[in-house]
């Protein structure tokens, strides 16, 4: 899952991006350091039982959600409010009829109490079906989108079974999402191949558009809110170990890639529709799956995180540039380089965000003992120069493992943060997190998921019931508000599900 949040992109495919009860855990494992009993006791938040809003009918995941994103919001005033109670939500799933995957989407127009098509939110199997937005006999996988502040989804993705980028624009209209243009993306597609499209749109509505395709990475834009689009632009010499792009665009709609070649990470900015001519190396130390993501400051600062190896150790790395063509010297987030930080030196799924022009969080998760896991986060308030770090999870001897996280960011500038936590096979619980106002340090860890509906969440559903899930995407609206949706496997029926969950106060 992810969410396009001022440059934010992230996906669990290439090793990452592809609540209603609080649970404060307790001391941590092996050699971590234990918890402070007083860590975040003054500040919850509520949040509602979770909504099936993919209909309980087939394997549903990899979603994503979105809003506005908040330097939109907060440059369109008092429409902010209103703008902000849209959420969008599109996912992968299992079409019964041929046993295909297709794409889905529903949206919301309050906030996430409702939901169009209609959600059940006690008895998911009486939902009205969600709007399939491709259906054919396709593979669809792999949905991205962005939207506006007018009404306007923007939906990309990936057709393997004919190699096609495909896009989608719709216009929200009441409770009705209205079809307003589709197009293929990528020409000369190869059949049978993965393109791994990624979206996002700019302060001025333009769409951004990048994938992959025979080796090479290529971009296009579109002017005039997705109706065309501009003939595709290589960024990217060809190489048969070119992995995913990721893609973010600054204030002046200039668009930063970022991707993974073998053991590289590489950068190139496109402005005006015209790329760099050579793509610089930034990271030449990258492993296989480095999931290399990339984030940009309101005054077009580039900020670039990845995984990478140093003697003896995996570590997370971050470089910046102020102009896009010169980085600064990769920084390894480790003890010896950024207070509050621990950790054995295995460190896996780094993701970057930045909003203004000072602010940037990485978060990512890494051994801390044998079998042990924690979600560590690092801050830094002058774009990227220093930072400080913290550690966000406590994991418990019966869920020992915490991993994949990711972030959003509020009006304040508090980060909030989402990841899975269990034992490795039987369990993962959504757990979530959030900055504490005047300092580094987050609340308890609160759980999301409903484990069971007798201990954990008496009385709900079974259809609301998901031991193991995946992939929790955090969102922040202009008024605070937390939403957040993640995917999950019912254990041995494989049932796969899209669940929502939105904050009803902090306190």
């Amino acid at each position: 899952m992810r969410i396009q949040h001022s440059g934010l992109g992230l996906r669990p495919r290439r090793g990452l991006r592809s609540l209603a009860v609080a649970l404060t855990f307790g001391m941590a494992l092996g050699s971590a350091p234990e918890v402070s009993a007083d860590l975040g006791r003054a500040f919850s938040v509520d949040f509602t039982t979770p909504v099936n809003l993919s209909n309980d009918k087939g394997k549903a995941r990899e979603s994503r959600i979105d809003q506005e994103d908040m330097t939109r919001k907060r440059a369109r005033g008092r429409k902010a409010k209103r703008m902000g109670s849209h959420i969008y939500a599109a996912w992968q799933d299992r079409n019964t009829a041929n046993g295909k995957e297709d794409i889905y989407f529903r949206f919301s127009t309050d906030g996430g109490v409702t939901w169009n098509p209609a959600v059940d939110p006690l008895n998911p199997t009486l939902s009205v079906s969600p709007m399939n937005l491709s259906s054919d006999s396709s593979v669809s996988t792999e949905p991205r989108l962005d939207a506006d502040g007018r009404g306007s989804v923007y939906i990309v993705w990936q057709d393997v079974t004919s190699g096609k980028v495909k896009f989608r624009r719709l216009l929200i209209a009441g409770s009705t999402a209205i079809p307003l243009a589709a197009h293929d993306l990528n020409q000369g597609p190869v059949a049978g191949t993965e393109t791994l499209p990624d979206l996002v749109l700019d302060d001025k509505g333009r769409v951004h558009a990048a994938w992959v395709q025979g080796g090479v990475v290529y971009y296009s834009r579109s002017t005039d809110q997705g109706i065309t689009f501009e003939q595709p632009v290589a960024v990217s010499g060809a190489s048969t170990s070119t992995l995913e792009a990721e893609i973010a665009v600054d204030g002046k709609g200039r668009a930063s890639l970022v991707w993974q070649d073998g053991a590289m990470v590489l950068y190139n900015r496109v402005v005006d529709g015209v790329p760099g001519a050579t793509p610089i190396d930034i990271g030449m130390n990258a492993i296989a799956d480095a999931g290399p993501t990339v984030a940009v400051g309101t005054g077009g600062q580039v900020h670039v995180t990845w995984i990478g190896t140093e003697p003896g150790a995996t570590r997370t790395f971050y470089t910046q540039s102020r102009d896009g063509e010169r980085f600064s010297e990769p920084l390894a987030m480790r003890p010896d380089t950024v207070r509050g930080l621990m950790g054995m030196g295995k460190a896996d799924k780094a993701r970057i965000l930045a909003w203004g022009e000072r602010g940037v969080a990485l978060v990512w998760f890494e051994k801390v003992a044998s079998g042990q896991t924690e979600i560590f986060v690092a801050r830094s308030q002058n774009g990227g120069r220093s930072f400080e770090g913290t550690q966000v999870s406590a994991s418990t001897a019966s869920r020992p493992n915490s991993a994949d996280p990711r972030m959003a960011v509020d009006q304040a500038g508090h980060v909030h943060v989402a990841w899975r936590q269990g034992n490795g096979s039987t369990v993962d619980d959504v757990m979530y997190a959030r900055e504490l106002p005047g300092r580094l340090e987050f609340s308890a860890p609160e759980l999301l998921s409903c484990p069971d509906n007798t201990t954990t969440c008496p009385g709900v559903s079974s259809r609301l019931v998901s031991p193991k899930n995946d992939d929790p995407v955090p969102d922040v609206d202009v008024n605070g508000n937390v939403h957040i949706v993640y995917d999950s496997n019912e254990g041995g029926t494989k049932r796969g599900d899209i669940f929502f969950v939105r904050s009803r106060r902090v306190h």
